[in-house]
């Protein structure tokens, strides 16, 4: 799935039509955020 520029992976579903995120940044931390189902897209046909 895509949040804005990133890609990022549905971990879990939260209360209020939400879920949780897991991205990773450029110095590779890994990191979670909640977010709403609607500001979420779909990947492309390609991811490289």
């Amino acid at each position: 799935m895509r949040y804005g520029e990133r890609t990022v992976r549905v971990i879990a579903e939260a209360s209020g039509q939400r879920v949780i995120i897991e991205s990773v940044d450029e110095d590779g931390r890994t990191f979670r955020s909640t977010v709403k189902w609607a500001s979420l897209a779909a990947l492309d046909g390609q991811l490289f």
